[in-house]
């Protein structure tokens, strides 16, 4: 059986504190081991929970002189106006220095993958940023803000759905990129 559980969201930063789907399934899942299945004999009924899944909104978002370090794992699919994966704003501070972004897709705008404004800072020194893909601009990163890169970093496969004019992987609008 597959089983799919819908509501307003809540596990990620722009709908975080409502009560998320994946949070009514472990209710629902906690209520089925409740339930003993039925044994006739020597035979039993079994049952087992297999992979949860979910997620539609962007997966880390940063504010207000916020701070994150990624040194490795993935980051991944997730769907956001903009900065479906990560999203930076206001002082907000995001290193890379291992692992994986990708498969971000901005639904109405840019920055499929990464999106920074104002005075957001993104540090890249090593990992990947792959497969974003925004409407309009910047399929893997837009930048409105300071993003600097070096080292082992790797940016590629991003792509536009929309009638954007500026880059597939990075655009910079009205920001600073510095690479070295």
């Amino acid at each position: 059986y597959r089983v799919t559980v819908r509501t307003e969201g809540g596990h990620s930063f722009s709908h975080f504190g409502n009560k998320n789907a994946i949070h009514y399934l472990a209710d629902m899942i906690q209520t089925l081991y409740r339930v003993r299945g039925p044994v006739n004999g020597d035979s039993k009924t079994t049952y087992n929970v297999g992979t949860i899944s979910g997620g539609t909104d962007g997966n880390i978002g940063l504010y207000e002189d916020d701070f994150c370090v990624m040194t490795g794992g993935t980051v991944k699919n997730g769907t956001s106006i903009y900065g479906s994966n990560v999203y930076l704003a206001r002082n907000a501070r995001f290193d890379l220095k291992g692992g994986t972004i990708s498969g971000g897709a901005g639904t109405m705008s840019q920055g499929g993958n990464v999106a920074l404004e104002g005075t957001a800072v993104f540090n890249m020194s090593g990992g990947t940023i792959k497969n974003g893909r925004a409407m309009n601009i910047g399929g893997n990163i837009y930048n409105a803000g300071t993003m600097n890169i070096s080292g082992d970093a790797l940016i590629t496969g991003g792509t536009m759905a929309g009638t954007g004019n500026a880059s597939g992987n990075i655009a910079v609008v009205n920001g600073t990129l510095n690479i070295s």
